[in-house]
């Protein structure tokens, strides 16, 4: 197994904070985002790591002094959006983890090796333009849209931003975006997820729920807020 990080964006929405470094280098409690994902990664015996980096890459370097990555650099971070992050780092899918530099982790789940292609999911109905995934009653995902949930309706199922794809369905992925690459005019503003969607009914990707302890994701100095607060609670909580 391996593990991709997409670590290029500018994190506009999350200015202040980013306006003098990039927004996997925010710290909560203390630690970085990506380090959290580092930690966590290396802990589940993961030493083969690439992150893709473009906006303030080289402050990212230090991290080769306390982890097993490699980097590979985006010089088009303000052009693309991150599908573009993932056609750079193709070379690499195989058994591969894939997540955004921008998520929080704070479970142990790269020790466990899922069996099939899977999307980490998170049930809420408070939130706003996420991916939201519908599956079957074998977790296998069916529907993927961007959309939105508010408190008065029953809870939905949304992407966390932390991936899991198996050789083959990492094959599909790899020949979908050379495809796009080829094709690339006036496709600045997709996301890499939008190949899962055209590519949907060819892969045996399914959905696996974890909570809000587990994985966030930092958009915003809101979700930042949140995140220290549910962490705080926690730690208060008693045992």
């Amino acid at each position: 197994m391996n593990a991709i990080i997409l670590a290029a964006g500018m994190g506009t929405r999350l200015r202040p904070l980013t306006d003098k470094k990039p927004k996997p280098l925010v710290e909560v409690n203390g630690i970085s985002l990506i380090e959290s994902q580092l930690k966590k990664l290396t802990d589940a015996g993961i030493d083969d790591i690439t992150i893709v980096t473009g906006y303030k890459a080289e402050q990212f370097s230090h991290l080769q002094d306390k982890y097993p990555v490699s980097f590979i650099f985006n010089d088009k971070y303000s052009i693309y959006n991150n599908w573009y992050s993932l056609f750079l780092a193709k070379e690499n899918l195989g058994d591969t983890f894939i997540m955004d530099g921008d998520v929080f982790v704070n479970s142990d789940i790269f020790c466990v090796k899922p069996e099939n292609s899977t999307y980490y999911c998170k049930l809420s109905n408070n939130f706003n333009n996420e991916w939201v995934i519908e599956y079957d009653n074998k977790h296998r995902v069916t529907s993927i849209t961007i959309d939105s949930c508010t408190p008065d309706k029953n809870k939905r199922c949304f992407f966390s931003a932390v991936s899991y794809w198996k050789e083959k369905d990492s094959a599909i992925i790899k020949s979908s975006i050379e495809e796009l690459y080829r094709h690339k005019e006036n496709k600045t503003n997709l996301f890499w997820d939008n190949l899962v969607i055209d590519n949907l009914n060819r892969l045996d990707l399914h959905a696996k729920i974890v909570s809000d302890f587990d994985l966030y994701e930092v958009d915003s100095v809101s979700d930042l807020n949140k995140l220290e607060s549910k962490l705080a609670t926690r730690k208060t909580s008693p045992e």
